[in-house]
């Protein structure tokens, strides 16, 4: 035989091995015949093929606690003993539990403990209060559970290890870990893939640490979330999770991440004291261009350390801040702010704060107003090719189309005292308006109020770069003649706009007092 037939017959050696053909020799070809699986014998002397089918076509032997135990399905009467025993034979023999179609009533707790397969496809309802406690042994091998249904009660799993779990729907699932019990002592390495869950705990306790780790959860439509325990519970990771109106408690954990959730509606989220590092990515938006309008303005509360809920567009757009003021900022008119030591007061209403040139719109950008308080009004102006204000309103450019315009200044605005939230205006590119212009002025009602800051942010996709020119006169502190109210450090300059022939005042002190040739020199 030579070198070319010897490696080929290796080959077709190694090929009816794997996909289970016997092969004989005839002269130089190879004849492969498939081989009969009902020659194998299951442990109970019955052939696999008689037994149950499960995932690609195998067989495995099963007990079904229908058959040989007698449960029932109906709805109505118990089936708990029925059940309890199923699940004590298949542990003493080594096979799978089955539990197929049917509605089965438990009165009392159910414990099922060292099975290493298990198939629910009936559903199990636990009377009130009661618990269908599943248990293997965390030093020991993976299991494959699948369960369709738990309606009533608390689904409850323990000691699972590199293990795969399938729960298409339950009242109440929790996963369950006692440091002080050998085969419960932790769940870790697994991959659980989730229906609908109405809630979901993670929980610990006992004297010596119980920890649920390194878990892979996918999918699942969950309405409460609570992570707490004896210990903290870390690196779990979750996969589009439905999460929409839901309450999330994670008091014990780490650098648990949630990713692509829906998070639409009214949500409470906490972070616990010690938590850190769990980061919640949105994937939704409402609409084409709200990312480009605000941050999420999803509030959660952070008891811990660098938790955040984020949006996953994060990744693909970039924040710029292009404007800032504080009280140690050297850009506002003085005749409209009052600089005070920590922070500043509002001297008019309506005085404007932060004004742009003409912007461009050639791509999509988005720019905010953040501030600690809503004191602020906000005008978005369009203009035409030919730079000429439009005073009839335009759709299709902002989210603020169909808003309030006014016809007689060509004005587009958020309405009073906006600053803390929704306070961010979307643009992209239409056929009429080509540039914009972008003001924040005092609000009417805000006269000696105080804040601590003022930012303008833009925001825009990574692939484009919208340059924003300010106004030249708010670069600069300027003022008509010599300060005389607010608190300044030495060394602070202010830039004369009136008609005296002085370039500007030069601070000579640090504080309140505001006397000429002692406080401020003339230049």
């Amino acid at each position: 035989m030579n070198r070319r037939n010897l490696l080929r017959n290796i080959f077709l050696f190694i090929f009816a091995f794997i996909f289970g053909y016997s092969v004989k020799k005839d002269g130089e070809n190879m004849i492969f015949q498939r081989v009969d699986s009902t020659i194998f014998k299951g442990k109970n002397g019955k052939s696999i093929s008689d037994n149950i089918e499960f995932l690609n076509d195998s067989k495995i032997e099963v007990v079904n606690a229908k058959e040989k135990f007698g449960a029932v399905g109906d709805g109505a009467i118990d089936d708990y003993k029925a059940i309890l025993n199923a699940g004590i034979y298949a542990k003493d023999n080594n096979i799978c539990l089955y539990i197929p179609n049917g509605n089965y009533y438990c009165s009392q707790n159910v414990v099922i403990e060292g099975v290493k397969k298990i198939i629910i496809d009936g559903s199990i309802k636990m009377a009130k209060g009661k618990v269908l406690n599943i248990v293997y042994d965390s030093y020991s091998g993976p299991v494959d559970w699948k369960i369709f249904d738990v309606s009533s009660g608390k689904l409850v799993l323990s000691g699972l290890n590199s293990s795969k779990v399938e729960v298409l729907k339950a009242k109440e699932l929790e996963l369950y870990a006692h440091g002080d019990i050998r085969k419960k002592e932790f769940i870790a390495y697994n991959t659980f893939i989730l229906g609908k869950i109405d809630k979901f705990k993670i929980f610990s306790e006992g004297t010596k640490a119980g920890w649920i780790n390194e878990n892979k959860f996918y999918g699942g439509r969950m309405i409460n979330i609570n992570i707490d325990g004896n210990f903290n519970h870390d690196n779990n990771i979750f996969y589009g999770t439905m999460l929409e109106g839901f309450t999330l408690d994670l008091n014990k954990g780490n650098s648990n991440l949630f990713y692509d959730v829906r998070l639409e509606g009214e949500n409470s989220i906490t972070f616990g004291v010690g938590t850190s590092d769990n980061v919640i990515y949105r994937s939704w938006q409402a609409n084409q261009y709200s990312y480009l309008r605000d941050a999420l303005n999803i509030t959660f509360t952070n008891k811990g350390f660098n938790n955040q809920v984020v949006s996953t567009l994060d990744t693909f757009h970039k924040k710029d801040t292009i404007f800032s003021i504080d009280s140690k900022s050297n850009n506002f008119e003085l005749s409209t702010l009052i600089k005070n030591q920590y922070d500043l007061m509002i001297a008019i209403s309506e005085g404007v704060l932060f004004e742009t040139d003409l912007i461009e719109l050639r791509n999509p950008f988005g720019i905010i107003a953040k501030s600690d308080k809503s004191l602020f009004l906000i005008d978005l102006y369009a203009y035409d090719v030919n730079k000429q204000l439009i005073l009839t309103e335009q759709t299709n450019f902002t989210a603020l189309s169909g808003g309030m315009f006014n016809p007689s200044t060509g004005a587009y605005n958020f309405g009073e005292n906006v600053g803390t939230k929704n306070t961010g205006i979307p643009l992209f590119p239409n056929e009429t308006v080509k540039f914009i212009r972008y003001r924040i002025r005092t609000g009417s009602n805000s006269v000696t109020q105080v804040f601590n800051y003022l930012n303008v942010i833009k925001i825009e996709p990574n692939i484009y770069q919208t340059p924003i020119k300010i106004s030249n006169k708010f670069k600069r502190w300027t003022h008509t003649e010599m300060p005389s109210k607010g608190y300044w450090e030495a060394g602070d300059i202010v830039w004369n706009v009136g008609a005296e022939k002085i370039l500007l005042w030069r601070r000579l002190t640090t504080g309140k007092s505001h006397v000429l040739g002692k406080d401020w020199v003339v230049v």
